[in-house]
């Protein structure tokens, strides 16, 4: 087992299961009619396959969070990559609606852990804007998943049909598996906790009402772009007819709007305060929301009047969601695993509801 003395080696290695738990929900978006045919399912029933990932996503990481601190984060990250890729396989492997439902809660149980630890590893390296900067730097390749992974979808959907795109997410699992499992450090002491103590975190991390502000300000842009990303396949593709291909590439006009946002954001925190961007953020959200409100309420319907609003919203969460990440974070430096956790957590379930 190595020890990783090179952070640069470090910041890499975390990236690889944050990237793979953002795949599961981008990867299949070109499949959704096909999958829904398959299973002779209605669209709002193959929908619920990327409601289950997230609630099991969401729900996991109150638990991961704690456990990463007791336990150590590199052991939890391990079995919760497993279970990704059982589960995985499952879906795979799914003969009903039913089954295929289950094994992606079950796959995005194993993802909150691909995605909480890494957070809060990063945590015990770096503060303030320096990790704010990581965070922003994440945020830009978490970009470029939402911008490849629909049209090599898309292509995937077209010459393996939709299995095709959950075998590609197995092999890619055991990648992330093979890489986090040789290289290994022990980022932070464990810490015997209690279960009252964890109750305890948890209750004095969610009355914390600047935590809860920038959990809020998540929860609003990742809650828009969960209700895109699940309407747009059926949007595109059944009501303004484009192909699944045609579709993937679609994605990139948005999806490359957040990429130039994370960049910025990495650039101005170098000028401006976290808090600043993340209220300069906010007024660009509000700016895309109205505008596709108007547009809607006039009586528009066509690609430009869904793309060019949904590309200012996804512009501002890139100021978003890395600066109201790394300010939740650096409130809570006694219980890291648990402040991620409830970042996550929270936003998850609520973007599920949604």
């Amino acid at each position: 087992m190595k020890k990783v003395s090179d952070l640069k080696v470090l910041v890499f290695l975390l990236m690889l299961p944050v990237i793979l738990s953002q795949m599961a929900i981008d990867l299949y978006l070109p499949s959704m009619p096909s999958i829904a045919k398959y299973f002779n399912l209605a669209p709002q029933g193959i929908q619920l396959t990327l409601t289950f990932y997230l609630f099991g996503f969401g729900i996991s990481q109150i638990f991961y969070g704690p456990l990463s601190d007791r336990y150590g984060r590199w052991r939890m990250l391990v079995i919760g990559t497993v279970i990704f890729c059982l589960a995985t396989v499952g879906s795979f492997l799914s003969l009903s609606g039913t089954a295929i439902l289950s094994f992606r809660f079950v796959q995005g149980i194993g993802a909150g852990a691909m995605t909480v630890i890494p957070r809060a590893i990063l945590r015990d390296f770096f503060d303030g804007k320096a990790l704010a900067k990581i965070l922003s730097y994440f945020a830009i390749v978490w970009a470029l998943v939402p911008v490849v992974a629909p049209v090599a979808g898309g292509y995937i959907q077209y010459y393996f049909t939709w299995k095709g795109n959950f075998l590609f997410m197995f092999f890619l699992g055991i990648v992330v598996l093979l890489a986090i499992s040789f290289f290994r450090t022990s980022s932070q002491k464990t810490l015997s906790t209690s279960i009252k103590q964890v109750f305890s975190n948890y209750f004095e991390i969610v009355k914390h009402k600047q935590f809860m502000g920038y959990l809020g300000c998540t929860i609003l842009v990742y809650t828009m772009l969960i209700a895109y990303i699940t309407a747009s396949p059926f949007l595109f593709q059944t009501s303004l007819h484009f192909s699944p291909i045609q579709y993937g590439w679609l994605t990139i006009v948005v999806t490359i709007m957040f990429l130039i946002g994370v960049f910025l954001n990495a650039k101005l925190l170098s000028f401006y305060g976290v808090h600043f961007l993340v209220k300069l953020g906010v007024t660009l959200n509000l700016i895309g929301s109205i505008a596709m409100l108007v547009l809607a309420l006039l009586g528009y319907f066509n690609i430009w009047v869904i793309i060019l609003p949904m590309s200012i919203i996804i512009f501002s969460a890139g100021f978003i969601f890395p600066n109201c990440a790394a300010g939740g974070l650096m409130l809570f430096s006694h219980c890291i695993g648990a402040a991620s956790a409830m970042l996550g957590c929270i936003q998850l379930i609520a973007c599920s509801i949604v």
